[in-house]
């Protein structure tokens, strides 16, 4: 069940190796103790022993039993209704979409930051003021315990961060309240809005997405500047309704764009390259000066003249160039005949991956939305744009992080099925008694979707995980089950008596397997407290 973890990669794998030894170390010696130790004992305990009738479990077991001839009499009926609890269950789970981790955990501290508001500065006594007025409004809110700075002190003007544009402050919350660390944030975010500050609290529980990221990621890869802001501006405009939209545009400079008209510039003799030589010639050296060289690499050192630090952009727009007209005497033409120019904004930094530009638009999700969900509305809106040829546009982060390590997972559920079957036909030295068993597993299945959906819980990879150990587990009641039918039709029973006594006589054993795990499960499962 665990050994198709070696085929997996990536962080999959670095998750739940260490697990999967675990367990599988863990169950060898089980297997040990239960061939050796548990008959051992057995035998010394076990000497005396009496029958005890148990009157309402032998009236139960014969309700199974006719329950279970009516089933063998309605087949088609039994496996149509199991196929449509399996499809409706695993539709009705997947209609939450996945998560990776939801590792989300209530937390009693909450952190606080004060700042100046977009496009406003607050100097050093302001913020202090500011800071005083936020602890007066936030103080009584129910389930605040205790508010503090991140530095020592017992003035507020000690509560300044490293940086001297913001404030930092922690809130303990009380560990009796029934309050939620999310409700207090809803009600500092209410009442601090109409202050002249920017006021970001947020929750120190322990979430998965700063491990492995959150949010929706779309890397836009070309190689024109001017049509991946383009398709960046296109795509952010898709991302509408996603929270924190960043279009990969916000840190741009401003750029002198001298765009050549050929045929102009022609007629005075000149070529796109020439122009673009004679606007260099005037703000950088022709060559360099000297070379520094390092272990790395080496380094071309320029000389920037008086004349051209003193460039700016209305000098280059008042160039001029000498041309020869037909009777060969020389004048001069300003750039702007020959020349459209305009200023524009550009990327400060140009991001490459495999030696091709790219441009990354990100946004966050907020708790109403599942990321898988909301990247495949995504992804069908991004297919529906005009892409040139030479570019593409690909879905990465939370997405990209959640659909490789579910491809993974179910590589690993795959071969575990397969491990299984190919154990059991080696044990029943039959193809059939195994092959009938391995419709157990899709079948068990429904239970976990069921139990997700109703909790309101995604497919992540941690429920992913615990399929792949229902397919292992599972089987064993199946085993036990084929193995007594069989036992029984060699005694001479019919098949439809050797099944009724099996699921009779078997069913105390298997109630027993099964709801020891169920209950060693469910302690879990509730996960009662932070």
């Amino acid at each position: 069940m665990y050994a198709p973890i070696i085929f997996t990669d990536g962080i999959t794998r670095q998750l739940f190796v260490d697990l999967a030894l675990t367990v599988a170390f863990t169950l060898m010696a089980s297997l040990v103790v239960a061939l050796t130790f548990v008959p051992a004992i057995a035998s010394g305990m076990l000497k005396k022993t009496k029958a005890i009738k148990h009157p309402w479990f032998d009236r139960f077991k014969d309700w199974y039993g006719n329950v279970l001839g009516t089933c063998l009499r309605f087949k088609p009926v039994v496996f149509i209704v199991a196929v449509a609890l399996l499809v409706g269950s695993g539709a009705l789970c997947m209609s939450r979409g996945m998560t990776f981790m939801d590792m989300d955990m209530e937390s009693n501290q909450i952190s606080l930051t004060i700042e100046a508001r977009d496009d406003e500065k607050l100097d050093f006594k302001q913020l202090t003021e500011l800071s005083d007025k936020v602890m007066d409004k936030i103080s009584d809110i129910k389930g605040i315990d205790t508010i503090g700075a991140t530095a020592g002190g017992s003035s507020t003007m000690n509560l300044m961060s490293s940086g001297s544009d913001s404030v930092s402050m922690y809130i303990l919350l009380d560990e009796k309240s029934d309050v939620s660390s999310d409700k207090v944030i809803d009600e500092i975010e209410k009442r601090t809005k109409n202050l002249d500050c920017k006021v970001t609290a947020s929750s120190q529980a322990m979430d998965s997405s700063e491990f492995f990221g959150s949010g929706l990621s779309v890397r836009i890869k070309g190689n024109d500047i001017d049509k991946l802001q383009k398709l960046a501006g296109d795509v952010a405009d898709i991302l509408k309704g996603v929270t924190d939209i960043d279009d990969g545009l916000g840190d741009t400079i401003n750029e002198l764009k001298i765009t050549v008209d050929k045929e102009k510039a022609a007629k005075y003799g000149y070529t796109v390259a020439q122009v673009y030589q004679l606007v260099s010639g005037e703000i950088s050296s022709q060559k360099s000066a000297t070379t520094i060289t390092t272990d790395i690499k080496d380094y071309e050192v320029y000389l920037q003249s008086a004349e051209q630090s003193d460039v700016t952009v209305d000098d280059i727009k008042n160039l001029t160039f000498t041309y020869k007209d037909n009777d060969g005497s020389e004048k001069e033409i300003p750039l702007s005949d020959i020349c459209t120019i305009s200023q524009e904004q550009t990327l400060s930094t140009i991001h490459r991956d495999a030696q091709t530009r790219y441009i990354t638009v990100s946004g966050a999700v907020d708790e109403n939305h599942n990321v898988t969900l909301l990247s495949d509305k995504i992804k069908s809106k991004i297919n529906k744009l005009s892409i040139p040829d030479g570019y593409s546009i690909d879905m990465e982060g939370e997405d990209e992080t959640i659909n490789e390590s579910m491809s993974q997972l179910g590589l690993m559920l795959v071969l575990a099925v397969i491990f299984i079957y190919l154990i059991m036909v080696a044990q029943f030295q039959s193809l059939l008694s195994p092959f009938i068993i391995m419709f157990c597993i899709p079948l068990a299945f429904t239970g976990g979707f069921i139990a997700l959906f109703i909790t309101g819980n995604e497919l992540g990879i941690i429920s992913m995980l615990g399929f792949i150990m229902l397919a292992g587990l599972i089987v064993n009641n199946g085993i036990v089950l084929i193995d007594y039918i069989n036992q029984a039709r060699r005694e001479g029973m019919s098949k439809h008596e050797a099944i009724i006594d099996a699921g009779r006589t078997r069913l105390r054993p298997i109630l027993m397997t099964a709801m020891t795990t169920i209950l060693a499960m469910f302690t879990s499962a509730i996960g009662i407290g932070d």
